[in-house]
């Protein structure tokens, strides 16, 4: 089942006051996930709330109640989970691997010899569609959310499976040219890409 978080394109945007704030010393230690603002007015002293696609985030320094314990825990914010890093002493925002395993079921669903029951994508089509995942998961990185190199790679290399797979078996592509197509068409993931680039589609 393809849920609202699989669906979730990455937009800066959505998180830069978040991001930002985090980027800054902070003491914050304990959050809460809400449908609605909880504090109308949070002294920035003690916490402060933010206002995210998957509810309002409520970052506190101070124990209140129904709020996880960052030191002890970790709490999930659509496509990120934050915890407090205990070599740092700061909160620590790390993409979800959840979402990112999102971005390969929407590939799978895609995958499939039919769209929509009766009509079958273009391999133009598909393999546009297979490269906007791979550059959602890309401007997650770019945006500077941390994540774990394993979940990366084996990203890039189920995707390219995939690919691979559905190019020979769907569009009876010979195999060695179906990995040609793979890997001019479909944008592998990387780490530290030029901060120019950073809002870039692909």
């Amino acid at each position: 089942m393809i849920t609202k978080l699989d669906r979730y394109q990455w937009s800066y945007e959505d998180w830069r006051p978040l991001l930002q704030a985090l980027k800054r010393p902070n003491t914050y230690r304990y959050a809460l996930l809400a449908p609605e603002p909880k504090y109308k007015t949070l002294h920035q002293r003690k916490g402060r709330s933010f206002e995210t696609p998957f509810g309002w985030l409520h970052l506190s320094k101070v124990p209140r109640e129904g709020h996880v314990d960052l030191t002890k825990g970790s709490i999930r914010v659509g496509p990120l989970v934050l915890y407090v890093n205990m070599r740092t002493g700061r909160i620590q925002q790390q993409a979800n691997r959840q979402w990112v395993r999102g971005k390969l079921k929407l590939a799978r669903a895609a995958s499939r010899p039919y769209w929509k029951g009766s009509y079958r994508r273009s391999v133009k089509e598909y393999l546009a569609f297979l490269n906007a995942l791979a550059w959602d998961v890309q401007r997650c990185v770019d945006s500077g959310v941390f994540i774990q190199g394993p979940t990366v790679s084996a990203f890039n290399s189920e995707l390219r499976r995939i690919a691979i797979r559905t190019l020979t078996s769907v569009y009876a592509i010979p195999y060695g040219q179906a990995k040609q197509l793979v890997e001019k068409y479909l944008h592998k993931v990387v780490f530290n890409r030029h901060k120019h680039n950073t809002h870039k589609s692909g």
